[in-house]
């Protein structure tokens, strides 16, 4: 191809995409195509009317304090979930984790 013919092609072929992108970035409100957003599940707390008398951890195969995430979790696990594995209160005194969560 001579310089002048690919000069027209790449004319021809930038307007094409042009156009194409016109098209769809500039529909008018009512026409415009929407994308669901995804929902975000966030935690809610003890207090919150929706999860009342719905515990906010469940018993699972964690045993030790580096696997919590707060002393809440710890103090549940301790309180609810049997395991002669669980390590969670080292000096029986009842508060779990006291060196990673529950400080006094």
């Amino acid at each position: 191809m001579r310089v002048a013919e690919r000069v027209v092609a790449g004319a021809i072929v930038l307007g094409v995409v042009a156009g194409i992108a016109w098209f769809v970035w500039w529909q008018p409100p009512g026409e415009r195509t929407t994308v669901p957003v995804p929902r975000i599940e966030v935690p809610r707390t003890e207090s919150s009317s929706v999860n009342a008398g719905k515990p906010l951890f469940r018993c699972d195969a964690r045993t030790q304090c580096e696997q919590m995430t707060s002393c809440e979790e710890a103090m549940f696990f301790l309180q609810n979930c049997k395991s002669p594995k669980l390590n969670l209160d080292q000096d029986q005194d009842g508060i779990p984790c006291e060196i990673q969560w529950c400080q006094r």
